[in-house]
């Protein structure tokens, strides 16, 4: 019985201190996002998996607004998203050769 126990207090304790983590790394990855340059171009994906591409224009604590291509403004909240990923725009100018 005291085995037993044991064993779950164990697992409830590790499971805590994997939450944890998880929640500082999506935390850090929130800052690393807040620290971004204004007009910074992105593509956001939310958790009902729709897309959508623009430049930064705020990042808050719980949400980021985002100038869209189409030139609208849309804010997209914290919890609904699954991924934000930073475009590399490339662009071609006069001295470009090819």
């Amino acid at each position: 019985m005291v085995c037993h126990r044991l064993k779950w207090s164990i697992i409830s304790v590790l499971a805590a201190l994997c939450c944890a983590a998880a929640a500082e790394d999506n935390d850090q990855s929130w800052k690393n996002l807040s620290e971004l340059k204004h007009r910074t171009r992105l593509i956001l994906v939310t958790k009902e998996r729709h897309c959508a591409a623009g430049s930064l224009k705020s990042v808050g604590y719980t949400d980021v607004t985002v100038n869209l291509l189409d030139g609208t403004t849309a804010t997209f909240h914290r919890a609904d998203l699954l991924r934000v990923n930073r475009v590399q725009v490339r662009t071609i100018g006069c001295n470009d050769r090819g």
